[in-house]
């Protein structure tokens, strides 16, 4: 994934949180600051990728 130009960083940022919501990282405390720092997002970026896994508005990669 990383190494696909084609897809955007936008994309790949999406489908890192994703993976990592489904295997309960942001249950951790302080999860959600490191992952956006790791990322280069906000933290508001990843609140509201979350919500869009949530509400079933996610478009992410295709597997």
């Amino acid at each position: 994934m990383n190494a696909d130009r084609s897809v955007s960083n936008n994309a790949k940022n999406r489908q890192i949180v994703l993976n990592l919501y489904e295997k309960g990282i942001f249950d951790i405390k302080d999860a959600i600051n490191q992952v956006a720092d790791r990322l280069n997002i906000s933290k508001h970026t990843v609140y509201l990728y979350i919500r869009q896994f949530k509400s079933g508005d996610f478009q992410g990669l295709d597997k």
